[in-house]
């Protein structure tokens, strides 16, 4: 089972994971994806890690009620940033990013609900024979990516092999899973958007959610979230 804990990027977690520390593309050709009326008064911007226990509370628990009360009657919208903790949550970024648009919150409730499942599997001897023989690995090296990061790739074979298939069960291919798995423009684009969250909200850890402009730190309640959004409202 996956501790529930505060989930913080640190200077250790950056220098034993080179992925994370690359260079990011620009924003260009991919689209934030938005929840809701994207011309509603009020914006809800929530940074997230796929890998995060608390980040799955927010979701599962916590979201639904706002979604009802604000997003839903148009009073507010939630803007979604991914904020990768680790090359688990940034593959799941990938798939999830990679169902588009119409279907990428549908993926993301799977994903926060099934966490335990496909961020805590195992990988044994024959999770990194299966990724393997999927050719995702040849994929990376085809990228350009070394035999460190490769490696790295199928330290994590379980969870990749699992992503792979909770995203068949919602109607992605697993070669289409396997080709965004592989497409280092929206990796990278994903880790763009975790840039801009530290350099423009100094943000370190997940969840944070930023409600019209005001940083809340952590699985905010319901009840904290609509404060800030009904005094914004009342502000406009």
């Amino acid at each position: 089972m996956i501790q529930r804990r505060p989930f913080v990027l640190t200077a250790g977690l950056l220098a034993v994971a080179p992925w994370l520390s690359r260079p990011a593309a620009a924003q260009g050709g991919f689209e934030v994806k938005v929840l809701g009326d994207p011309d509603a008064p009020v914006e809800i911007r929530e940074y997230s890690s796929l890998t995060c226990p608390h980040c799955a509370t927010w979701h599962t628990d916590t979201l639904p009620q706002l979604r009802a009360d604000y997003i839903d009657t148009g009073k507010a919208k939630l803007v979604y940033r991914d904020f990768p903790l680790d090359l688990r949550a940034w593959l799941a970024s990938a798939v999830a990013h990679c169902a588009g648009p119409e279907s990428f919150f549908a993926f993301l409730d799977v994903l926060y609900e099934e966490q335990e499942r496909w961020a805590g599997a195992p990988t044994d001897a024959a999770a990194r024979r299966r990724l393997r023989e999927s050719g995702l690995p040849e994929l990376w090296r085809e990228a350009g990516r070394n035999d460190q990061e490769v490696e790295s790739l199928l330290s994590v074979a379980g969870s990749v092999n699992t992503l792979i298939d909770l995203a068949r069960l919602g109607g992605l291919a697993p070669e289409r899973a396997r080709g965004c798995l592989a497409d280092f423009a929206l990796l990278d684009w994903i880790l763009a958007a975790q840039q801009e969250g530290r350099q423009r909200y100094d943000i370190s850890s997940t969840p944070t959610i930023v409600v019209a402009g005001e940083t809340l730190v952590g699985a905010q309640s319901a009840d904290a979230v609509a404060r800030r959004i009904e005094a914004a409202l009342g502000e406009g």
